[in-house]
């Protein structure tokens, strides 16, 4: 089953009655709840890359990164309007039931309800943090379900292999976790929103302070509780995926490309772009440009 298409889409596969696995490739900041699936409910779910919100009771929030895993059921969490997904990108698996046939898995030896008691002991909103197998094992899984190059029982062994090394090994429980309030969520989406308005334009950390009225300390530190990284950094990987677009869909020079994404000095731009792709701005335009470009040129 799939959800979606082009950037954004799950892929779901029905590993027994009632379980199902999911990959989710989400390369955008918001995605309207429409209550599709509703009635499934999540018993794991493995972030492989990138950052998602979780609503919490209470108008407070919590974020999923890469490595966090997050498990048992979602009693207790709030229905949110909106899945968000802060940084514009999110790779990662879900493990949903509804009904299931628990028979069929305790056959392997294998219940969900051990998801649910270490959901239990976790201190943290049932946040962990995935061992290095453990994200090999994520990884695989993804990365599998999303080329569909396996068949039906290699889907399902794969899963009953991650779920063993869980009930193993377990996972490191997320003993602090930042929580954000819906007001701190509010100004780093306000700050978010205006610096990515117009990448030419650059903005001092001072000035964005004095423009919401915080000090600067404390407006990086919102800006990274929701948005995983610094201000510079966020704006800098944005440039550069920017850039990159440009670089292979246009005609426009490389100085104007560099200007939009607020570099008025090229040099300064091919030496970040190279930094962050391994290539300079023309290498990278020869290698990934369109087809209907490269019959143009």
């Amino acid at each position: 089953m799939v959800y979606g298409q082009t950037e954004n889409f799950v892929l779901c596969a029905p590993l027994w009655d009632g379980i199902y696995l999911c990959a989710n490739h989400i390369r955008c900041n918001h995605i309207e709840n429409t209550g599709q699936g509703s009635d499934w409910i999540p018993v794991l779910n493995c972030c492989i890359d990138g950052r998602c919100e979780t609503v919490l009771p209470r108008d407070a929030y919590i974020y999923m990164e890469k490595g966090f895993m997050a498990a048992g059921n979602a009693d207790g969490m709030t229905t949110a309007d909106e899945f968000s997904y802060p940084g514009g990108s999110y790779d990662g698996i879900e493990v949903l039931v509804t009904e299931p046939d628990m028979d069929t898995l305790e056959e392997f030896g294998l219940e969900f309800s051990f998801l649910n008691e270490m959901a239990a002991s976790a201190p943290v909103s049932a946040l962990f943090r995935m061992t290095q197998r453990q994200m090999g094992l994520a990884s695989d899984l993804f990365e599998h379900l999303v080329q569909a190059d396996l068949e039906l029982p290699q889907y399902r062994f794969l899963t009953l292999q991650f779920l063993y090394e869980l009930k193993t090994h377990g996972a490191t429980a997320l003993e602090k976790a930042a929580f954000v309030t819906k007001g701190q969520r509010q100004i780093a989406s306000e700050i978010e929103s205006l610096i990515s308005a117009d990448l030419s334009r650059r903005y001092t950390a001072r000035e964005l302070a004095e423009r919401f009225g915080l000090g600067e300390v404390t407006l990086k530190k919102y800006f990274r509780l929701v948005y995983g990284e610094s201000i510079s950094g966020y704006m800098r990987r944005r440039r550069i995926a920017f850039a990159r677009r440009e670089l292979a869909r246009t005609r426009r020079s490389v100085g104007e490309i560099a200007a939009a994404c607020g570099y008025e000095n090229q040099g300064k731009f091919g030496e970040v772009f190279r930094r962050e792709t391994g290539m300079t701005p023309l290498e990278y335009r020869y290698q990934n440009i369109s087809d209907s470009q490269e019959d143009s040129i």
